[in-house]
């Protein structure tokens, strides 16, 4: 995956790194129940800040990612906080990954 995608509605994922677990919840209908999940250390996410800004759910702004295959949602200030904008080559340089 390259360190910025283009998605539908020209949406641009960029690579971060987890540098602090946090809890988030999977994205789904606004009427289930929050369905939380913890995103651990030193993994990759996905996101586009920019497209998410102002985007708010339960009164909170938030930031919705890829973790996986799965969307996820989390505060907008948690996320920032919890991550750092990289990209793969860096990140397997760093934890002694190859890079495909």
């Amino acid at each position: 995956m390259n360190e910025e995608d283009v998605l539908p509605g020209n949406q641009r994922r960029r690579t971060f790194e987890v540098i602090s677990e946090f809890e988030a919840f999977r994205d789904q209908e606004e009427d289930y129940a929050p369905d939380p999940h913890v995103i651990p250390l030193n993994n990759l996410v996905f996101a586009d800040l920019d497209a998410w800004r102002g985007k708010h759910r339960d009164g909170v702004e938030i930031v919705k990612f890829t973790f996986g295959t799965t969307w996820f949602y989390i505060s907008r200030s948690i996320f920032i906080r919890s991550t750092r904008k990289t990209t793969v080559p860096e990140f397997n340089k760093k934890h002694g990954l190859k890079s495909i």
